[in-house]
């Protein structure tokens, strides 16, 4: 299984986690408070804050994690009337369309794929021109032999639920880059070539295939750099630890409970 496959499905599950985990908490503050309040009665301060640290940490998280719910709701909604509207204009453009690939009459250099359930791999006309074509077309046919368009759609919406969401959803789609330059690379040098040449044909309009990500992939295609999964994306697991403690810790440690 790739890297990208292995944080995508933990990034369910964590979302997952949190969404329970914030429905546990509401449960569950009533009896926390009042722990707190009858502890707090007969307990120094420090071995107080000392064997409820957990519990307080949980009360603290909860009005964070109905912000960050919010946020995903809030955004999520615009990220799929975004995803409709982009339809509609691949739709009013496509010149012609042969089994998964659809050509659009569009000027700037364009290669993607789009799409949920149906999904798609999109080019420029103009894309068809270049030398470079076939390597284009291996590249994104690797995003599309593994639903990257439906993965990338779902990561966006829910690292919403994570602090620096931005930034896990940019790393989430420079590894699928990644793992698609290496699908599609045979000779890395000239591989490496084509790459720098097709980023040299971008105009103002963003390509997958040319993305800011260009000076990093060039590295690990020619070897001169390891991919490893960046520490952003472990944040995640945090959620999924806070959650399993707190079912099995979700009182006092002090035992006066």
């Amino acid at each position: 299984m790739k890297k990208s496959d292995i944080f995508f499905y933990l990034i369910i599950g964590s979302s997952i986690s949190t969404v329970f985990m914030f429905v546990y908490s509401l449960f569950n503050l009533p009896f926390w408070l009042w722990d707190l309040k009858e502890c707090f009665s007969v307990m120094e301060v420090s071995n107080f804050l000392i064997n409820h640290f957990h519990i307080i940490l949980y009360i603290s998280l909860t009005p964070v994690i109905a912000f960050l719910i919010t946020r995903t709701v809030y955004k999520g909604y615009f990220y799929i009337k975004e995803y409709f509207r982009l339809k509609k204009v691949l739709k009013e453009k496509k010149i012609k369309e042969i089994n998964n690939i659809v050509i659009i009459d569009f000027e700037p250099l364009t290669a993607f794929n789009f799409g949920i359930i149906k999904r798609k791999i999109v080019l420029s006309k103009t894309v068809l021109n270049l030398q470079e074509k076939k390597y284009i077309f291996i590249h994104e046919k690797a995003h599309f032999k593994g639903r990257d368009s439906f993965k990338l759609f779902v990561v966006s919406i829910l690292s919403l639920l994570f602090p620096m969401s931005e930034k896990i959803k940019k790393q989430f789609s420079l590894m699928k880059e990644v793992e698609a330059d290496f699908f599609a690379k045979k000779d890395n040098v000239s591989y490496a070539k084509a790459l720098l040449n097709f980023y040299t044909y971008k105009s103002s309009f963003d390509v997958p295939m040319a993305n800011s990500y260009i000076e990093n992939r060039i590295m690990y295609i020619l070897g001169e750099k390891d991919f490893h999964v960046p520490r952003i994306l472990y944040l995640p697991l945090i959620a999924l630890f806070i959650t399993i403690f707190s079912i099995l810790f979700k009182t006092c440690f002090c035992g006066v409970m």
